[in-house]
């Protein structure tokens, strides 16, 4: 088609509404508040701005639909849109319908039977497992497939054990990725977390500008009481990259400092990621050392 509306801007809308921008259709990409589960507010600002420079954005949702001389016309509160198709992506639900849940409890959650969390067994039916794309919770393929290979082993040993769940981190493979890894801003913010934000623009940084790709802003989260990387947002070239780098050091627990310490290569854009942490360290604490190196030994005592 010529013209496609794309309502709903999560991760498979922008990448697919991205994509047939670039293929040359006519595309105008409606949603309500965020693009691609960004919570961060001034991420999200920056977020809808650069999308709008490349194409036609809407963030007013959708107000009213109809049929007008073969197309479909689109009212949102800021506009109206006439377009060939559209493309639908405001979200899915598990399908656990038709299954006879019933008959197994009358627990029931939006349709989904109450489990638990940790061990994805049916509250009122312990031999029962319900886990991936079924259960809401993650519906990835990685996260699923954890879930699975936890049921697995629960049904065959019994449930004495309790595993963690991995740092959690959500990409959409836009240009340039949008990416999430650890705690949200907004979770940060509903439980009461004391944090600072630690930011880096990807306009002007160096190996963003030898690729073509000098776009981007990246908001990492730190607390103010142990100085550990808590979480971060992105719209960043490579972000896919970056958020697997900050889930390895949330997993680990390590504090700004202990990544600062670490090698960074020039030129690299994990060069941005090393100023956001500079950032970041800069308002959680007033006794930073002038070197970022961890220490050998002491010259004085030549003590380790």
């Amino acid at each position: 088609p010529k013209r496609v509306a794309v309502i709903g801007l999560g991760v498979i809308g922008m990448e697919l509404g991205q994509a047939l921008h670039r293929l040359g259709v006519d595309v105008i990409g409606i949603g309500r508040g965020t693009i691609s589960g960004i919570s961060d507010p001034k991420l999200n600002d920056y977020t809808v701005k650069k999308f709008s420079e490349e194409m036609n954005i809407d963030m007013s949702g959708v107000d009213e639909m109809s049929e007008e001389n073969g197309a479909l016309l689109i009212k949102t509160l800021n506009g109206s849109y006439k377009v060939d198709k559209v493309l639908l992506s405001v979200g899915r639900s598990p399908n656990v319908k038709n299954m006879g849940i019933e008959f197994l409890t009358d627990k029931l959650d939006r349709g989904i039977p109450k489990f638990n969390e940790r061990t994805f067994q049916l509250i009122d039916a312990p031999n029962v497992f319900i886990v991936g794309d079924a259960n809401g919770i993650a519906p990835i393929l990685h996260e699923s497939a954890d879930e699975g290979a936890i049921a697995g082993y629960f049904s065959v040993n019994g449930t004495e054990e309790c595993f963690e769940r991995r740092v959690p981190m959500g990409v959409a493979f836009s240009s340039p990725n949008i990416a999430f890894v650890g705690k949200r801003y907004s979770e940060l913010k509903d439980e009461g977390i004391e944090f600072e934000v630690g930011e880096v623009s990807y306009e002007g940084q160096g190996r963003a500008i030898v690729m073509l790709k000098e776009k981007g802003m990246l908001r990492v989260y730190g607390s103010k009481k142990d100085h550990k990387i808590l979480g971060a947002e992105m719209l960043a070239p490579s972000g896919e990259h970056m958020a697997h780098l900050l889930a390895w050091a949330i997993g680990a627990k390590m504090t700004v400092e202990n990544v600062l310490s670490l090698p960074f290569y020039h030129p690299v854009v994990e060069e941005g990621l090393r100023t956001a942490l500079r950032d970041l360290m800069s308002k959680i604490s007033d006794e930073r050392h002038p070197l970022e190196l961890a220490r050998c030994f002491d010259l004085k005592t030549n003590n380790c």
